[in-house]
């Protein structure tokens, strides 16, 4: 199952709510519904319910455009990324279940829905947070941990246990056999 970034365009099976700050990053809703229609094989259209963003209550995805906020995002991957070369790109991340976009400017967001139907595809499942440049190349900035379920462990019988077990039911027999013997010498010798 897609998990992160990746499963951005799986949330439009319903109608999500996205949310934005200004009218001008209308463009990345727009690429996000054409990249999900194609995704999705389907032809009908596919419902947009934009509202404006409000950080206390996120929505589905919440697409922020505003310089200052997309630097202070960035500055948590400096260590990853040289923040001098991140102008005019995108940042997606996943935190609680919502999508958070964000970019710089209005060509921050050109880029965004110029490259988005190209690199939709490429991203890796568990993707937490991801880079676009404004030359469309990717980086995944973080990754969630991928649960791994252990199967349980099934143990061979060894030679020495199943040695054991044959010992303890041959001495069981051999048990038997002679209490049913001498129980037998017993009735005879009370008959005679």
């Amino acid at each position: 199952m897609k998990q992160g970034v990746i499963s951005l365009s799986t949330v439009f099976d319903k109608t999500p709510e996205i949310a934005m700050n200004t009218p001008i990053a209308t463009p990345i809703a727009i690429s996000l519904a054409q990249v999900a229609k194609n995704m999705l094989l389907s032809n009908d259209p596919i419902g947009l319910n934009i509202t404006q963003l409000n950080p206390s209550t996120p929505k589905t995805i919440n697409i922020l455009l505003n310089a200052q906020r997309y630097q202070s995002e960035l500055q948590k991957y400096s260590q990853i990324l040289y923040l001098p070369t991140t102008a005019n790109g995108s940042l997606i991340t996943v935190r609680n279940g919502n999508f958070w976009i964000y970019s710089d400017n209005n060509l921050g967001v050109e880029n965004f829905a110029r490259f988005w139907p190209q690199i939709q595809q490429k991203i890796p499942n568990n993707t937490a947070a991801l880079f676009i440049s404004a030359q469309g190349q990717i980086t995944v900035l973080s990754q969630t941990a991928i649960e791994k379920t252990e199967t349980p462990i099934i143990e061979q019988i060894s030679m020495r246990t199943i040695a054991i077990i044959l010992v303890i039911v041959a001495a069981l027999i051999i048990g038997l056999l002679f209490w049913r013997r001498t129980r037998k010498a017993q009735k005879t010798k009370e008959e005679e």
